[in-house]
C-alpha cells in the first residue's frame, strides 16, 4: 500500500540510516552505494505502484460511467456497493463475503462511511448486516469507520479512490432525485 512521504523526510531518513551504520571505512563507499541503490529502487517501486493504481482507477471510472447511465431502479445502497467494488478493484460478491483481503476491507470501510454520512440515524448493528445477511458486529463497523478516517488522512491512494467513488455516487444522486 502506498503511503505518502515528503521527499525531505525520505532523504532525511535515508541519511540518518546511513549515519547510524557502522562499517569498515574501506567498505563504506561500496556499502553507501548499495544502500542508496536499494532506497532508490524502493522509491521507484512505490511510484510505479501508485501510477498503476491510478491507471486502474481511471479505467474503472470510465467503465462505471456506462453503469451510471444504465442503472434505473437501483437502490442507493446497491449503487454505493457497486461503485466501491468497481473503484477498489473487487466484486460485489467479495464485499458481501467474510474475506479479509485489503482491497475488500477498504471497500467496506468506504461503504460504511458513505452510508453513515448520508443516514446518521442508522445504527451500527444495522450497518453490520448490510451485506446480504453477513453479520459484521457493530464493533467491526466502529473499527472500520475509524480505519476509514485514518486511511483517508494518511493514504493518498485510498483518498483518491474515495474521491472517485464520491464523484460517481454524486452523479447517481443528482440523476435519481
Amino acid at each position: 500500500m502506498y503511503t505518502e512521504e515528503k521527499p525531505e523526510e525520505t532523504i532525511e531518513s535515508l541519511m540518518s540510516r546511513l549515519k547510524n551504520k557502522t562499517v569498515n571505512h574501506n567498505k563504506w563507499k561500496d556499502y553507501n552505494k548499495s544502500i542508496l541503490k536499494n532506497e532508490i529502487k524502493l522509491l521507484l517501486k512505490r511510484r510505479n505502484d501508485l501510477f498503476n493504481d491510478i491507471q486502474l482507477i481511471a479505467t474503472s471510472v470510465e467503465m462505471f460511467k456506462v453503469q451510471v447511465d444504465e442503472s434505473p431502479g437501483m437502490t442507493y445502497l446497491d449503487f454505493v456497493i457497486s461503485a466501491a467494488a468497481t473503484i477498489f478493484g473487487t466484486t460485489v460478491e467479495d464485499i458481501s463475503s467474510t474475506s479479509r483481503k485489503q482491497e475488500i476491507i477498504n471497500a467496506r470501510q468506504y461503504i460504511y462511511s458513505e452510508v453513515k454520512s448520508k443516514d446518521t440515524s442508522i445504527n451500527l448493528t444495522t450497518m453490520g448486516k448490510m451485506f446480504n445477511g453477513v453479520d459484521f458486529c457493530h464493533a467491526t463497523v466502529i473499527n472500520s469507520l475509524k480505519q476509514h478516517d485514518r486511511l483517508h488522512a494518511s493514504d493518498t491512494l485510498y483518498r483518491l479512490k474515495c474521491g472517485r467513488c464520491d464523484q460517481i455516487i454524486g452523479k447517481f444522486l443528482t440523476k435519481n432525485k
